[in-house]
């Protein structure tokens, strides 16, 4: 519950900084950052969301217009400028993987991935889908070119990040 409360103050604060800024100013200019950030705030907390950043605001003691008002800025703020709202409202509450752990060995990384390495490779492909607005699985979408586009790109940045892992492994018998 502690972790519920920081994350949702967190996304308070960091809304908050962000509501107030110009679309013109130079923090804005990488939106994907900001994304990252306040789905990583929101997302321990899942669906009620909105809910909690509701309690939060009651809780605060503040100006109870002053309180909505911010509340109605950080959820266009999240909803729309920031195009969290179909992630943080599924029940799962991230994106669906673009590549399952077949695909990421036989296409990116060939070496040899431990359970703790292919969990950070998961992590890392989870935060590259929210940085580039990449929610949805491109299931009958009927778009092949998209998605490959964008799974070369995520290819791409797996074999960057992971290099460790871009070597095949030698398993055969000697």
């Amino acid at each position: 519950a502690n972790d519920d409360t920081d994350a949702i103050q967190s996304a308070i604060q960091s809304g908050a900084r962000l509501v107030d800024m110009p679309p013109q100013s130079s923090q804005w200019k990488d939106l994907s950052d900001q994304r990252w950030r306040m789905y990583s705030a929101l997302k321990p907390i899942g669906v009620m969301w909105k809910e909690a950043l509701i309690l939060a605001f009651a809780l605060s003691r503040k100006d109870i217009q002053n309180c909505v008002d911010q509340y109605k800025d950080l959820i266009i703020l999240i909803e729309d400028q920031l195009q969290l709202k179909s992630i943080l409202l599924d029940k799962n509450n991230k994106p669906t993987p673009l590549l399952n752990g077949s695909e990421i060995r036989q296409r990116a990384l060939r070496g040899h991935i431990d359970g703790r390495g292919f969990r950070r490779v998961m992590e890392a492909m989870e935060e590259w889908q929210i940085r580039n607005v990449i929610c949805h699985d491109f299931q009958g979408v009927g778009d092949d070119d998209e998605r490959n586009r964008t799974e070369t790109q995520l290819i791409d940045y797996l074999v960057t990040t992971f290099p460790e892992y871009t070597q095949a492994c030698d398993i055969s018998p000697q």
